[in-house]
This record gives C-alpha cells, sequence and structure tokens, in this order.
C-alpha cells in the first residue's frame, strides 16, 4: 500500500490530500484497536487475524472504484485500517508466543522479515510496465493474494497461551501499559513511527518531484537495508540488549530523513532508502521486544495493540501535519524539521529509559 501515494499523485492529489487519505487508515485502525486487544486475548489470536485478513482484502478491493479523491477512498482506507490494525497486532502477538524467551528480539526480527520481502517487488511493477493510472487494478488484485493467506491461516494451530475470560479488565491493560517502564518504549515508538509514517507517505512522490525516474524503487532499497539488517545482525540483538540498540537505530533513521531531504540523485535517494530501511530492520523488533518483556503474558495480546496503536496514532496525527508542511514550505523542510524534532526528543528517552534500568 506504499504505492497508494503514486496512485493518489496520479488523481493530481497534493501533498495535504495524499497525507489525509493516507491517515484515515488510522482512523480505522485507532478505534478498533481496544477491541482488537480484547479479542487477542480472550477469543484467541486465529479469530482475530482471520476477521483482520478478509477486512485488508475488502478494503483494497474497493480501490478499483475509486477514480478521484472522494468518499470512497476514504472508506476504502478505514476498513484497510481496521485489518492492518488487527493482523499487525495478531502477527506480532503470534510470534512472541512462539519465541523462546532468550531469543525474543531475535525471534520477533527474523519474523518481521515476512512483512518487508513484499517491499522488494515493487520496482517489478514497474518493470512490468504498471504506472500510477494502473494502481487502481493493481491494488486491488494484490488485495486477492492477501485474501489468499486466509488458507494458511485456517491450517495454524492457536498457541497454548492463558487468555482473559470473565477476569479481563480494560483497568487491568490501561494500568499494564501506562506502567513507568514502558514510558520509554512508547516515546521511542512515537518517534520511529513517525518517521516511518513520512517515508511511507511522501518519500515516493518527493522522489518522482526532483526527477527519479523510478521511484518505487527506492522500496528495493529499503527492504534490502532492512531485510539485511535482520539476518546478518539479528542474532546479536538480545546478547546486546533493546535498551542499548534503540538509540543508534533512531539516529540512523533521523540521518535517512536529513538524507532525503537534500537528495537530488537516484544514488543519495538510494543511500537514504538503505539507511531508512536498516534503522527499520533493527528498531521495530526491539520496541517489540520492550513491550512483550515488560508486560504479563496474559496481557500481551493488549500490549501490542497498544504497541502499534500508537504507530496509527502519530500517522493520523503527523502525516497530514507532515503534509501541510510541505504544501506550505517544501518537502526539504518536512524532513529536516521531523528530523530535528526527532534529535530534541532523544534526551528525554535518555532520561526515561536510565530510570527504567535503575528500577528493574
Amino acid at each position: 500500500m506504499v504505492l497508494l501515494p503514486l496512485y493518489l499523485n496520479h488523481l493530481s492529489a497534493n501533498r495535504l490530500e495524499i497525507g489525509l487519505i493516507v491517515a484515515a487508515a488510522k482512523i480505522g485502525g485507532i478505534a478498533s484497536r481496544p477491541l482488537v486487544g480484547r479479542s487477542l486475548d480472550t477469543w484467541g489470536r486465529k479469530a482475530t487475524l482471520i476477521v483482520g485478513t478478509i477486512m485488508i482484502a475488502s478494503g483494497m478491493g474497493l480501490i478499483w472504484f475509486v477514480d478521484s479523491t472522494g468518499p470512497i477512498i476514504y472508506v476504502s482506507r478505514v476498513i484497510f485500517g481496521v485489518g492492518l490494525g488487527a493482523c499487525f497486532t495478531g502477527y506480532f502477538t503470534f510470534a512472541a508466543d512462539l519465541v523462546p524467551e532468550s531469543r525474543r528480539t531475535e525471534g520477533l526480527a527474523l519474523f518481521g522479515v515476512s512483512g518487508l520481502l513484499p517491499m522488494a517487488g515493487m520496482p517489478l511493477m514497474e518493470q512490468l510496465g504498471v504506472r500510477g493510472s494502473d494502481l487502481q487494478w493493481f491494488l486491488p488484485a494484490t488485495g486477492l493474494v492477501v485474501g489468499s493467506s486466509l488458507f494458511f491461516l485456517f491450517l495454524i494451530r492457536e498457541p497454548q497461551v492463558q487468555r482473559q475470560r470473565e477476569k479481563f479488565s480494560f483497568t487491568a491493560v490501561i494500568s499494564t501499559v501506562t506502567q513507568k517502564q514502558l514510558k520509554s518504549v512508547w516515546l521511542a515508538t512515537v518517534i520511529f513511527a513517525a518517521l516511518v509514517a513520512m517515508f511511507l507517505a511522501f518519500i515516493g512522490v518527493t522522489g518522482k518531484a526532483r526527477g527519479l525516474e523510478h521511484p518505487s524503487s527506492l522500496w528495493l532499497t529499503y527492504s534490502f537495508g532492512a531485510v539485511g539488517a535482520r539476518l546478518l545482525g539479528a542474532g546479536s540483538l538480545d546478547k546486546l540488549g533493546p535498551s542499548r540498540l534503540i538509540p543508534p537505530a533512531l539516529f540512523l533513521y533521523i540521518l535517512a530523513a536529513t538524507v532525503v531531504a537534500f537528495a537530488q540523485s537516484t544514488f543519495t535517494f538510494y543511500i537514504a532508502g538503505i539507511l531508512g530501511g536498516i534503522a527499520h530492520g533493527y528498531c521495530f523488533p526491539l520496541l517489540a521486544s520492550q513491550v512483550t518483556s515488560r508486560n504479563p503474558p496474559e496481557l500481551r495480546g493488549s500490549a501490542i495493540a497498544f504497541y502499534t496503536l500508537l504507530w496509527d496514532l502519530s500517522g493520523l496525527l503527523l502525516t497530514p501535519i507532515l503534509g501541510f508542511v510541505a504544501n506550505r514550505f517544501s518537502d526539504r523542510i518536512m524532513y529536516l524539521g521531523a528530523a530535528i524534532v526527532s534529535l530534541v526528543l532523544m534526551p528525554l528517552w535518555f532520561r526515561l529509559e536510565r530510570a527504567t534500568m535503575k528500577n528493574r
């Protein structure tokens, strides 16, 4: 779906409209996330994933009817957002159930490769002659591929974990996710999610505006960096510890945003893609591992739901703001502004994380 901005660009949407439409999916994801967390902890991982998969495929299918930036595209995005929230949360909760605790970060990193590999296939779209206008059928066709995963999902056994039933309490969930030891995790998540949301929404259209012949090829370098980082470095993540590795991963993404701000050549954009991919490859599993290890197993689904909720919330609030900044000033100011704000917030992360480590 990172190709969607290219289709919106074809429909003559400006940066603010692209930001609003991309962010619309976050509304569905945010509104449904408490139910997703409850579903995972009470009704199980598998049932939640089945419903989420159907909604993702349906949301993508509606793009077939989109020929303007009217109501249908917003409805499509909200439905897609609900499904994505369920699957994003559900699959990583499922993985956390299965991975040994001593190798949890490594396991989540390697499992996450499955979600990064599709990015590498996007340049193939251009090689096949698919252009911005063709995404009206290409994305619904991809939705059919998503729907086909239901066959394999039905074959998976539900993990044997303790579930909440009559004793389930939203008060307990809120008490869990507001613990002091999670404050640094949530702050790092917001910084990371904001940078990722900016890349997903704007790097393709920024590249096209600066003369890149094949802007979707940026996602090949991004996925190469992310997958390579995980395959080569996943084994050392648990040994070195998430607390030590999160700052360099965030700084690397900030560097990637800064490179994009000044990029003019294809090579420079590719460097930014690799840097952002490496940062993504490490930062997501590091944060997910901290969320899992700092919460009780019976509330794991709700905790990861809140973690992924912050992703959607950051995208909903910040993507339109970033689009407005790009419209009002320039793409360069948008990327530099995001990088500077992220840097300003890093000292607060260090302070919160230091307090957490002292109390453990």
